[in-house]
């Protein structure tokens, strides 16, 4: 409903701005009966006079011919008008067909399919606004564990997403993103299992671009460190993102958290995408808080760094790697304790008529500072691949993927692995609409086996 008010809002502004104004020669003429005189009406081209040609009007013709007077003031010829993207029907179809299209309003998203994963090199939006949003439904059914109460006993369906983006470009060199989610998982402390869904922002940010490659973004944004992560959720090739990204969380297994930095509220500096002989290049710099997406203020205050760098080849091979530095802060005045996250990650993906492969690994070293205690080393490595076939079955892509994830080395019984089995349903018709279905075969340390394999879906539709 909100779409359709700001829709008739500003087709009633464009319809009264394209009005053409009546002159005093036009009244003179209507008042005598003259039906060759022109009315005031928008214009079907879209282009208005403009006032020197009316001017010109009322300088070169007699003011007895209004035949004259009416041509010179008629708009100069204008280019076809392009198609519109905006396809949504409606009762103002018609009157906004050239509003949403390509001129104001259109569809898209800086943050999908971005150069490397990083939004901040991402093209410039080609309208004032752009608007995206995408919904998916998961569904869950684990084994249930006899002895571990948390596993297997929640299974269903689950709202996973419920997004929507809104692009808005004032200037050619700068543009603003705001996503926001009304499906954020909200856990009980006491009870992994319970919880709710949330409406909550995930990003907010924006991005100037002064010219020579160079590009600088601000507010809450993704780090640009782990792929899987910088990856839109329409972009992951199964119901869920692998170990290494998510970790691990009650119905489906022990609770074990991921390697991922996720969103940071900072600044960045970067580049767009630059042309080199052998392929492409983009890089970004960001100084953060390090302790997460909507926080009052830093936990610290020591900010975080973070970097990325990736590397295009041959059109369908992304290289990159990752590194950062990451204070944290637990617990509360006067008992909070202080650690550094020291981690490094690299990545490599291949998209190639229809074939796709990832790989991908997490290396971090966490410095207990208050405490004393000895570092602890984390690691998490995952591999996937799948194919969409092609002919008459390109509705169909299998996928497998493989993930290991040890928590900590001073852990030795902590390592978690998984693999899953999966496959993708594209819907004739829907473009991104998809049903994904995944075998999940999970695995711990023989000391605190689960039974815990699972059948994951997703439904998702984006548009």
């Amino acid at each position: 409903m909100a779409r359709w008010i700001l829709m008739a809002a500003l087709v009633s502004g464009a319809a009264v701005a394209q009005v053409a104004p009546m002159t005093a020669a036009d009244a003179a003429a209507h008042a005598r009966g003259d039906s060759s005189a022109p009315v005031a009406t928008a214009p079907s081209s879209g282009a208005l006079p403009s006032p020197a040609r009316v001017q010109g009007a009322q300088d070169q013709c007699p003011a007895s011919d209004a035949d004259c007077a009416r041509k010179l003031r008629e708009p100069a010829p204008s280019a076809p008008a392009q198609s519109t993207e905006w396809t949504k029907q409606g009762p103002s179809e018609s009157a906004a067909a050239g509003l949403f299209g390509s001129e104001l309003v259109g569809l898209g998203s800086p943050a999908l399919n971005a150069p490397g994963g990083m939004a901040g090199a991402a093209a410039v939006p080609s309208r004032p606004i752009e608007l995206s949003s995408y919904f998916i439904l998961n569904g869950q059914w684990v084994q249930q564990d006899p002895n571990y109460l948390y596993v297997g006993r929640n299974n269903g369906f689950s709202l996973a997403d419920a997004r929507i983006e809104v692009t808005g470009r004032p200037s050619e060199n700068l543009w603003l993103f705001l996503s926001m989610d009304g499906a954020v998982a909200n856990r009980s402390a006491s009870d992994p299992s319970q919880g709710t869904r949330v409406v909550a922002l995930k990003d907010a940010y924006g991005v100037y671009s002064p010219g020579y490659h160079l590009r600088i973004q601000a507010g809450q944004f993704k780090a640009p460190q782990d792929v899987e992560h910088l990856l839109e959720e329409t972009e992951i090739k199964f119901p869920s993102r692998s170990l290494v990204t998510d970790g691990l969380h009650s119905p489906a297994g022990y609770e074990t958290n991921s390697l991922s930095l996720d969103r940071q509220i900072g600044i960045a500096i970067g580049t767009d995408v630059i042309t080199l002989p052998f392929g492409s290049i983009a890089a970004q710099v960001a100084v953060t808080n390090g302790n997460g997406a909507n926080t009052l203020f830093n936990g610290t205050s020591i900010p975080g760094v973070v970097g990325r760098l990736a590397i295009g080849l041959f059109g369908f091979v992304s290289l990159g790697g990752d590194a950062y530095f990451m204070p944290q802060a637990t617990g509360t005045q006067p008992d909070l304790f202080r650690d550094n996250w020291v981690g490094a990650g690299g990545d490599i993906r291949i998209e190639w008529s229809g074939l796709h492969v990832m790989a991908l690994m997490q290396w971090r070293n966490t410095q207990h500072l208050t405490s004393g205690a000895p570092d602890e080393v984390s690691f998490g490595y995952s591999a996937e691949a799948a194919y969409r076939l092609p002919g008459f079955a390109h509705f169909l892509e299998p996928a497998v993927r493989y993930a290991s994830l040890n928590p900590s080395d001073k852990i030795p019984t902590g390592q978690i692995q998984s693999l899953d089995a999966a496959l993708n349903l594209y819907a004739p018709g829907l473009g991104s609409g998809r049903l994904s279905i995944a075998y999940v075969h999970r695995m711990e340390d023989t000391s605190r086996t689960l039974q815990n394999d699972g059948l994951d879906l997703s439904m998702q539709v984006r548009f």
